[in-house]
């Protein structure tokens, strides 16, 4: 067992360090109900998860820099958070839960790491305001209990940071970076003679274990393809896998937690998670720096204009 700022320094400073860079960066956790998920990721009272601790060092790092560097005093940055659920394949929008906007659509094209469409997204100043912002999100999540965990997520949630740094760099021209930092908690795995589900719980279960399935499926046409097959991946199969499209195989670099129960009675859980996450291993993701356009077509131009400059003279 690790502690949380253990996990944090192991896994999500890297996420931080490339979402400075431009990168987009996503980091989901994946494992059987009660195995520790949400707390890696969320955190419980005074043991923050990832996702809090994330924020509050994001922040961190900009006061710092413009504390310590001349450049970055003159810098903008703007933090902004949208936090959604996928509730039986339906996305739900977690910070603003009006009943005309409860239930959100997915656009038809992706390009963007989160496309779904009116998804509130609310500007943040501090990380005491994207504190208030997720905590509220997190009381709108969707809990029940069953047998194998008495506050079981029955929904997956994707908290999504949106951060744009407009700098001058070392030459003393201007640079606009922008990054999507996707912090996922996934429900857990759950079999039905386990968890005791009935009713609505063993729905919730039903299609928590489809979207898993569909997860895996992707993963392994991912990791296939690295082994030089040509075959269709299935993002299209649940809403999970299209959310989730840019992090598997797209414009983005990815983590993901393998979350693992100690207790014996759950070795057959234990050992599918750890193939998945063999196969999860393999997958090469093509993260790219997210400059923008204009800024990097006036770079190019004045470089081409001072190159035409000396060939003149």
């Amino acid at each position: 067992f690790h502690i949380q700022a253990k996990v944090f320094d192991d896994l999500g400073r890297g996420v931080l360090e490339n979402a400075w860079k431009g990168f987009n960066c996503s980091l989901f956790a994946y494992g059987q109900t009660g195995s520790g998920k949400s707390y890696s990721m969320v955190g419980f009272h005074a043991n923050k998860g990832i996702i809090p601790i994330t924020c509050e060092e994001l922040f961190k790092g900009i006061s710092e820099r413009k504390a310590t560097d001349e450049l970055a005093k003159e810098a903008e940055y703007q933090v902004s958070v949208s936090m959604l659920e996928i509730y039986n394949e339906t996305v739900k929008d977690l910070l603003n839960v009006s009943v005309e906007k409860r239930f959100l659509h997915i656009k038809t094209f992706f390009y963007i790491v989160l496309p779904v469409e009116q998804l509130q997204v609310s500007p943040v100043s501090d990380y005491a305001a994207v504190e208030g912002r997720i905590a509220e999100g997190t009381r709108n999540r969707t809990l029940a209990a069953t047998n194998m965990n008495a506050t079981s997520s029955r929904a997956h949630t994707i908290v999504a940071i949106n951060f744009a740094q407009k700098a001058k760099n070392e030459a003393g021209k201007s640079m606009t970076k922008t990054s999507i930092i996707n912090l996922v908690d996934l429900a857990g795995s759950e079999r039905a003679d386990s968890t005791g589900a009935t009713g609505d719980r063993l729905k919730e279960g039903s299609m928590i274990n489809k979207s898993l399935l569909c997860l895996g499926n992707c993963i392994k046409a991912l990791a296939d393809i690295q082994d030089g097959k040509h075959i269709n991946v299935p993002f299209r199969d649940s809403i999970l896998t299209r959310l989730l499209k840019n992090a598997l195989g797209g414009n983005s670099k990815t983590i993901m937690i393998a979350a693992l129960s100690p207790a014996d009675i759950n070795y057959e859980e234990t050992l599918s998670t750890l193939r998945f996450a063999d196969r999860a291993k393999s997958i090469k993701t093509k993260a790219v720096v997210n400059e923008s356009p204009t800024d990097k077509l006036i770079r190019e131009m004045k470089g081409e204009i001072k190159r035409l400059q000396g060939n003149c003279c």
